[in-house]
């Protein structure tokens, strides 16, 4: 059985609150402490709510009487004057507090702050850990929701990807249908290949700017149809580099030809490569910068032609949204030009070909809706 003296001491910052209390005995020592991170609260209520602890930890301490300190006049003032609190939940700890005090006497006394540092610095402490806490639940909550609206778009490319698919074979279906018991034309068809090849090649830039006019007079000319020609596929992986400077973000872009193409960076997969780890070499290659992956973006696919090969390729391309981890983390391969940030917008208008242009767009999307 002891005679408690007890320290008590509320705290807040903005809307949230710690308390503390110390538990003494009559000589000073220290029998028991407390401190907690309360939430959401009110100066008042924290510091009724730090009355309330200390009496708890006192009577487990098996207290005759308690004896509680506060730097608060404002609660000395109340705890008496309890039909004048308007506040229900202030009314609800004084209940408590004699609830739990169940017939061990108590009473409350002003100290100076001065003389109340040990539970201040307590009650500091757990309002400093409550509000990291608070910081990285939210910082988890809104990572959760980007999470969450990265895999819808993830999906949303899916579902787009298997339409585009299904049409494709549908309309494929319908032209070998057409051209059954039809005799075959090898060097029509060539020329069609050829043909339809330098238009794809022409819309999405993939022919040299000063290589187009020869070949479009090649095309023309019958002596020059292309010979019984192979396809070939290739596989390549980039992605919209970013990063975030004065609360706006930045994309990164590489220029080729000597500045008459502007592109996102991207390369072909090397043998036992998966796309993600080809992104992220490319990118370091080309423009220095260490990136990691977080959401596909898109697939694009096109074709070119190569006449001193005789080959018709035919390029898939997967493109990521990759945040920039560390900028100029090697040096770069030689192969662009030059290495640019622009904003979302400028990028969009400056990128050279269409399909990037498409892929461009839904990183707006994403960012703007992670901004």
């Amino acid at each position: 059985m002891i005679n408690a003296m007890v320290y008590i001491k509320g705290i807040t910052k903005g809307k949230y609150g710690a308390v503390s209390a110390v538990v003494c005995d009559s000589w000073g020592r220290v029998l028991n402490k407390t401190s907690m991170f309360v939430g959401e609260t009110t100066p008042i209520q924290a510091d009724f709510t730090a009355l309330l602890s200390g009496v708890e930890i006192a009577v487990e301490s098996d207290a005759t009487s308690i004896k509680i300190f506060t730097d608060n006049e404002g609660l000395i003032r109340n705890i008496n004057r309890t039909g004048s609190i308007k506040d229900e939940e202030i009314i609800k700890l004084i209940e408590d507090v004699k609830s739990i005090a169940d017939g061990v006497p108590f009473e409350v006394t002003y100290i100076h702050s001065s003389r109340n540092k040990e539970a201040e610095s307590l009650a500091i402490s757990a309002l400093e850990s409550g509000l990291k806490e608070q910081e990285e639940a939210e910082r988890k909550k809104i990572e959760e929701e980007r999470r969450k609206q990265e895999e819808l778009e993830r999906q949303r490319l899916a579902e787009e990807h298997l339409k585009r698919a299904e049409a494709d074979s549908k309309i494929n279906s319908t032209n070998n249908n057409k051209s059954i018991n039809k005799p075959v034309d090898k060097n029509a068809v060539s020329k069609k290949i050829a043909v339809a090849a330098f238009k794809r090649a022409m819309l999405f830039g993939d022919i040299a700017a000063d290589r187009k006019s020869s070949y479009k007079d090649s095309i023309k000319s019958n002596s020059d149809i292309i010979p019984d020609e192979r396809e070939e596929k290739q596989v390549s992986a980039g992605g919209v580099v970013y990063k975030k400077e004065g609360g706006k973000f930045l994309i990164c872009l590489i220029s080729k030809k000597n500045g008459r193409v502007w592109a996102l960076p991207k390369g072909r997969v090397l043998p036992g490569e998966d796309l993600e780890d080809t992104a992220r070499r490319e990118v370091a290659e080309e423009t220095g910068h260490l990136t990691r992956v977080t959401a596909i973006l898109d697939e694009i696919s096109y074709y070119f032609y190569v006449k001193e090969e005789n080959v018709l390729y035919h390029k898939t391309v997967y493109f990521f949204l990759m945040p920039l981890l560390e900028e100029n983390f090697c040096t770069p391969d030689g192969e662009a030009s030059s290495i640019v940030w622009l904003s979302p917008g400028e990028a969009y208008k400056r990128l050279s070909y269409l399909n990037e242009k498409d892929v461009m767009r839904k990183a707006q999307k994403i960012l703007f809706m992670a901004h």
